[in-house]
């Protein structure tokens, strides 16, 4: 059998370093600025969801605008002794998946969420169900002094049931 010359084995070793380097630079130049503020973004809605949907008000009072905070407090004001009972009988939180982020603008983004597992709130006066099904919901986010915040307009509402 027949060997390789030494020098071609360190060539091919130089080409496959240089490919390694040059599609390192490539890989980093496209996860630029607007990818990285999207990702931010992305976080800001999942923790903001995670928090909402596992009723855990505090802290999502910590991820929304100063003028969502009162349609946190309205959420919390209507919680019934039969959901909190729910919430504290579940064996584990809700799930939740972004799905997409779009930007609207260098301020603006709206991220699609997909909850699982969840207490799903019913209208006022009757209590929500647990429910593990896969909803979606929808979740604007605004970019206020170089953090993301949710801006609430409402309570977060279903996009399967609001578009029929």
């Amino acid at each position: 059998m027949k060997t390789l010359p030494l020098y071609f084995i360190k060539i091919c070793d130089m080409k496959i370093f240089v490919l390694l380097i040059v599609s390192s630079i490539v890989l980093s130049a496209c996860s630029g600025k607007d990818y990285d503020r999207l990702d931010k973004a992305a976080i800001v809605a999942k923790e903001f969801a995670q928090a909402y949907f596992d009723y855990d008000f505090k802290q999502a009072r910590t991820l929304v605008t100063e003028d969502s905070q009162k349609w946190l407090l309205f959420a919390s004001s209507n919680i019934t002794e039969q959901e909190i009972d729910a919430l504290n009988n579940r064996s584990k939180g809700a799930t939740i998946d972004v799905k997409d982020i779009e930007h609207l603008n260098d301020t603006i983004a709206v991220a699609t969420l997909t909850v699982e597992n969840y207490l799903k709130a019913s209208s006022i006066g009757r209590a929500g169900q647990m429910t593990d099904t896969a909803d979606e919901y929808r979740v604007t986010l605004v970019e206020r002094n170089g953090r993301w915040l949710v801006r609430m307009e409402g309570l977060p509402r279903n996009e399967k049931h609001s578009h029929g």
